[in-house]
């Protein structure tokens, strides 16, 4: 909990915790390919910081519960007008007003004509972990041996479990059991046939696979059909737990 520390450390309870949750909801969406949440929780993660920069720059934060100005230039021009570093004043607003600004131009806060796609939440992903490493840059209180791991976990990347190229998809962690691949895929890619299932895990032998997914089925953690293999909300929670293991680990 060293990040949660330094940031709560870096201005009170509330606020720091609200970044910490903001940012960690952001990674764990990221590495489950929900895209549009981790949007959402991109646009919770700008409103954690304006209140960080608002503690810093003016002396108090708008509570939680209270409601923020709209975020627009005479914002920016605020903050730049406040007292404060640099990267307070004019950096961080501005990064955040780019990730702000993805957030509402695509299909995530509100809806639009351009889904939300990874490479949008690869941004919003990479622009929320320079804001807090910029901020463990000008607060840390470790000694600097401790601060530089501290940011290099926190700039360390994250998988996605499952990638997919030009006519393939394969589930990037070797130390999977089928039974596990199986899981990931239907949880994070949806209901398929099991003849394509069978391929992404990269399972030869078709009669022990279908054996694999009636166990599965008897568990019930998926529905077996070989047209149609679902996955139930069972299923869903341990191939999260899966997804997120390896984002951790890797």
């Amino acid at each position: 909990m060293a990040l949660r520390d330094e940031l709560v450390g870096a201005s009170n309870n509330e606020v720091g915790d609200a970044l910490f949750t903001t940012y960690n909801a952001i990674v764990e969406h990221f590495v489950l390919r929900k895209w549009k949440s981790a949007g959402l929780d991109a646009g919770h993660f700008v409103e954690a910081t304006r209140r960080f920069l608002e503690l810093k720059l003016f002396g108090r934060a708008t509570p939680l519960s209270g409601q923020l100005p709209n975020f627009n230039e005479s914002v920016l021009t605020a903050y730049l007008n406040g007292t404060g570093d640099v990267a307070y004043r004019m950096l961080i607003p501005r990064t955040l007003w780019g990730l702000y600004a993805l957030r509402n131009k695509r299909s995530i806060g509100h809806l639009g004509a351009v889904p939300a796609t990874e490479i949008d939440a690869t941004l919003l992903l990479n622009g929320a972990k320079w804001v807090i490493a910029e901020i463990l840059r000008l607060e840390s209180t470790l000694d600097i041996q401790g601060t530089r791991n501290l940011v290099s976990e926190v700039i360390s990347r994250q998988h996605a479990i499952i990638w997919k190229g030009e006519g393939v998809t394969k589930v990037l962690d070797k130390s999977m059991e089928a039974r596990e691949k199986t899981l990931v895929v239907l949880g994070l890619i949806g209901n398929m046939p099991e003849k394509e299932l069978r391929e992404i895990v990269e399972y030869k032998n078709p009669s022990n696979f279908r054996k694999i997914l009636k166990r599965l089925d008897a568990s019930k953690l998926i529905a077996y059909a070989e047209n149609n293999c679902q996955i139930t909300p069972l299923g869903t929670e341990q191939a999260e737990q899966l997804a997120t293991r390896f984002a951790v680990t890797n």
